[in-house]
């Protein structure tokens, strides 16, 4: 039996899709958000699908909440872990509070990295990979920054994951552990915000995108769809 994917972050978007990709080639599934009537229904649809899928509620950006669910999985063989917890923050940075900036950071990296380490040892033991679903406002790009004035929050803490990824998947290759980024570059299908954008892009076809870096393990970051 193939090691687990364990999908921190949980949502009708691109982790449904995800978790659909890798089930369907035979990966149980442990699904993680902060509603439990959310995760019982993906996980019942998954299950009639054949998956093999079970539902973890935990608040990831509460670091006791995380690490109790972390020392609960100890003895499952943890193969993957898909990183797509979310805050959705808006406010420029001379206007938005810093303690939103702390919990969106706190969430995006402190938290991110601590799952990482904890899971460092069945991560390599199975010589897995580490998935994490970044977004465009993180490449310092003039017209991205322009868009980005009133995401600020947002902004600066995508950017910083998709830094820590760059220095992370170094780190993690040496323990033989495969690392892959998709950089989403707009809205998402059946994600907040998405009705109202006609071009928004298919988390199917994201989770195509992850599925082959992680089975190619070519290049560590990628753009979804190709800029």
């Amino acid at each position: 039996m193939k090691p687990a994917l364990l999908l921190c972050g949980y949502g009708p978007g691109i982790s449904y899709s995800v978790a659909r990709r890798f089930g369907r080639e035979g990966y149980p599934l442990h699904l993680v958000a902060r509603r439990q009537d959310k995760l019982d229904a993906a996980v019942a649809g998954l299950q009639q699908e054949g998956m093999v899928a079970t539902a973890h509620a935990c608040d990831l950006g509460d670091p006791h909440a995380l690490q109790n669910l972390l020392a609960g999985l100890a003895a499952e063989r943890i193969g993957i872990l898909h990183w797509n917890a979310f805050m959705d923050v808006e406010g420029s940075l001379l206007t938005a509070s810093p303690d939103t900036l702390a919990a969106s950071l706190n969430l995006r990296v402190v938290q991110y990295l601590a799952a990482v380490q904890t899971l460092l040892p069945q991560l390599a033991a199975e010589h897995g990979a580490v998935l994490a679903t970044s977004g465009v406002m993180a490449l310092d790009d003039a017209a991205i920054n322009t868009f980005a004035s009133d995401y600020g929050i947002l902004a600066v803490s995508v950017a910083a994951q998709h830094k820590a990824n760059a220095v992370l998947a170094q780190s993690l290759a040496a323990q033989g552990i495969y690392l892959g980024e998709v950089v989403v570059a707009g809205f998402v299908q059946n994600t907040p915000g998405a009705d109202q954008h006609p071009q928004a892009l298919d988390p199917d076809d994201i989770a195509e995108a992850f599925w082959q870096m992680h089975t190619t393990r070519a290049t560590h970051s990628r753009i979804f769809p190709l800029r």
